[in-house]
């Protein structure tokens, strides 16, 4: 079993979005983003980390504007 693994369901698509990382050391990024007048903006982000033993999930609501 991995220290992490996402799994996303996405309307329209044919298949999930699933994965996790390779090594027990391993971690993820995850950034979510929503449309607002015309921008992008990031409104959740979530960073899974492994450090030793330990599992660290962390989740912040920083609202960063991007142009994608």
């Amino acid at each position: 079993m991995r220290n992490f693994w996402i799994e996303a369901y996405i309307d329209g698509r044919k298949t999930m979005l699933q994965g996790g990382p390779r090594s027990k050391d391993g971690g993820f990024n995850l950034q979510i983003f929503m449309r607002d007048q015309g921008n992008s903006v990031s409104v959740l982000c979530v960073t899974g980390r492994a450090i030793g033993n330990e599992l660290i999930l962390e989740t912040s609501d920083k609202v960063v504007r991007s142009k994608r």
